[in-house]
């Protein structure tokens, strides 16, 4: 299990590897509760749910890695949830950080990596689907608005299946919170101030940027302008195929 792990750092066999441990995952099954109480072969499992997510960045269009992604993803999250112990909430928010990191990560360059933004985010609504303890979900919310939120606010997204996926996943979020939805309500609030406070502080170190070194700015503004140009292109030309 070791030497299958230390393949995923190769990403040219990253769709292989999913495949082996989608196999490897279905034995351990057959082996369930037996695997459970392996140190070692709970150890690696626990990694394994560390390095996966940053393998959506190598999702492509046309293949079905996303989905092996999610399937994978929701073993380790369910069997971490099913092991209990103290730590089940550090190790699932760790997770969850990195699905988050990537998401945010691969949003730099849209629409050239929606597909990734929506592997991401599909993950997100099968999870959700499958964790049953609601205490479980409450703890990784958090991590999941940090993305959710620029998707459903991003207006480069409007018209997507990013921006819908984004919407359904804040009404399935409220619904599990049942009554306590308020508590969503608020911690949604809640990073949508941080996120904000964050982008004026950029700002205004920008603006900083541009007295200290106006030739700098310039150039980096130039980059965005074109960048965004491109950008742009390339959504009317996906729009344009997508009819």
């Amino acid at each position: 299990m070791r030497n299958l792990l230390d393949m995923l750092d190769h990403y040219f066999v990253h769709s292989q590897m999913c495949r082996l441990f989608e196999s490897l995952f279905e034995r351990l099954e057959e082996t369930e509760p037996e695997y459970k109480q392996n140190p070692f072969v709970c150890s690696v499992i626990d990694e394994i749910s560390l390095r996966l997510p940053r393998l959506f960045e190598q999702v492509d269009a046309n293949s079905d890695l996303g989905d092996k992604l999610t399937k994978l993803l929701v073993f380790v999250t369910l069997n971490i949830i099913s092991r209990g112990g103290e730590n089940v909430q550090l190790k699932l928010s760790k997770t969850f950080d990195k699905c988050s990191f990537i998401g945010r990560k691969v949003m730099i360059n849209l629409p050239q990596n929606l597909h990734k933004l929506q592997a991401v985010l599909k993950f997100y609504v099968v999870v959700i689907t499958a964790i049953e303890d609601i205490t479980v979900l409450k703890g990784v919310t958090r991590q999941i608005i940090l993305l959710i939120y620029r998707t459903y606010t991003n207006p480069k997204l409007n018209n997507t299946e990013a921006k819908n996926i984004s919407v359904e996943i804040i009404e399935m979020l409220q619904n599990k919170y049942g009554e306590d939805v308020n508590e969503f309500l608020n911690l949604f609030s809640e990073v949508k101030k941080t996120i904000e406070a964050t982008k004026q502080e950029r700002k205004k170190v920008e603006k900083i940027s541009a007295v200290k070194n106006v030739e700098a700015f310039k150039r980096k503004r130039d980059r965005k302008h074109k960048r965004k140009k491109e950008n742009d292109r390339l959504k009317k030309m996906i729009l344009s195929a997508s009819r």
